[in-house]
């Protein structure tokens, strides 16, 4: 999707002591994603894009994009 589409972008830098930094939910049903951190401890950088956060703050997204890494 082009950066466009997105409300907004944030890029922040996160360190691991572990290595295993994992997205994940308070929601009892969402999928096990795949480690962020393949390469064990260390500090990645991180990219969440969204939109639609203004206009349902507290609404469950039916069609999740993309998180890049």
């Amino acid at each position: 999707m082009e950066a466009g589409a997105w409300d907004e972008t944030v890029d922040h830098s996160v360190e691991t002591t572990t290595g295993a930094l994992r997205v994940t939910s308070v929601m009892s049903d969402t999928p096990r994603l795949p480690l962020l951190t393949p390469q064990g401890p260390g500090t990645y950088r991180v990219r969440v894009d969204a939109r639609g956060r203004d206009t349902a703050p507290t609404a469950t997204p039916t069609n999740p994009s993309r998180t890049t890494c």
